[in-house]
């Protein structure tokens, strides 16, 4: 063997070693790769935080809402009026109160007195079509457009 092909072997072993260790750009490929998953993963626990909150919300409307109806339960003889009060007078400023709820997005509210007189229940239904991430959440399938969330009060 001449001594060009030794040298020639010596040196695209050497190039090869070279580019074999070689990391410019590596971190830059790891970078591209990893942020969109964790940009996607931060944005979901964001997203997930906001569904929790607002139904939270939900529910302590629900709750301030029954525990409010006793002020009208003993004026009022049927739940229709019982609601009534209700919708007019306290849910407003309840839900003015909570960072997460639009009051216009308040769909629904039922009321029910136990037949002895002995408990009050007060449901309500929000409606998250209008939610800002609700556009997020169909895109992963989420089909639920609305929150039901309802408290009693032993009387």
């Amino acid at each position: 063997m001449s001594m060009s092909m030794v040298n020639r072997k010596l040196s695209v072993k050497k190039a090869f070693n070279k580019f074999n260790r070689c990391e410019s750009g590596g971190v830059t490929v790891e970078f591209v790769v990893v942020l969109p998953s964790f940009l996607l993963f931060i944005l979901g626990m964001i997203v997930t935080s906001l569904l929790i909150a607002t139904i939270s919300d939900v529910q302590q409307l629900a709750s301030d809402m029954t525990r409010q109806s006793l002020t009208y339960v003993y004026d009022t003889p049927s739940e229709e009026q019982l609601c009534e009060k209700l919708e007019q007078n306290v849910q407003p400023m309840i839900a003015s109160q909570l960072v997460f709820l639009n009051g216009e997005n308040i769909s629904d509210i039922n009321c029910q007195l136990a037949s002895d007189g002995r408990s009050s229940t007060v449901s309500v239904t929000y409606d998250l079509k209008n939610m800002v991430f609700m556009n997020f959440l169909s895109d992963l399938g989420w089909s639920k457009t609305t929150v039901t969330r309802q408290a009693v009060l032993m009387l």
